[in-house]
């Protein structure tokens, strides 16, 4: 668990007046479970810990602010479908009605670079069996087209010791 990731998820959560739902995937791997306990507890203190500064730290904190908190910690398997519909189904009750911003031939709404990078992430990820270093940062240097393929160049970094 990165903690200062978990922290300024709680700080936007707080700042914008929104659900956090937090997701603990791939609970099916975790032996024995009592593990699982154990790292969600951990998990809930550091919210409420968190939730507690930002309500010190805030001059006249909203109703909603003083009301806010962690709506529900999933723990889910993705692969094999365990959690998850709780989770959509919670999700789809947040959802708001409304029309589409982009129409449907629109993929994504990012820029080449962006993709690219994402792209780069993803291969990493099944590469490293999910294994993905927090700090991981990619740089795209160029691409080029060659018979109907292109080929990327990208630059990886990963800044601390312990990730490498």
């Amino acid at each position: 668990m990165n903690r200062t990731i978990l922290k300024q998820l709680c700080s936007i959560s707080f700042n914008n007046h929104s659900h956090l739902y937090i997701a603990l995937n791939k609970v099916d791997l975790v032996n024995p479970k009592s593990r699982l306990l154990q790292y969600s507890n951990a998990i809930s203190e550091l919210i409420w810990k968190t939730k507690i500064q930002l309500l010190k730290s805030t001059e006249k904190p909203t109703l909603d602010q003083q009301q806010w908190e962690n709506d529900e910690l999933f723990m889910i398997s993705a692969l094999q479908k365990d959690g998850t519909d709780d989770l959509l189904e919670t999700l789809c009750k947040q959802a708001k009605l409304g029309s589409w911003r982009f129409e449907e031939s629109t993929k994504s709404d990012m820029g080449e670079e962006k993709r690219s990078d994402e792209i780069v992430r993803e291969k990493v990820f099944k590469y490293l069996n999910g294994a993905v270093p927090f700090d991981l940062k990619t740089c795209v240097k160029g691409w080029e087209e060659k018979e109907g393929v292109t080929i990327l160049h990208d630059e990886i970094s990963v800044f601390s010791e312990s990730s490498a």
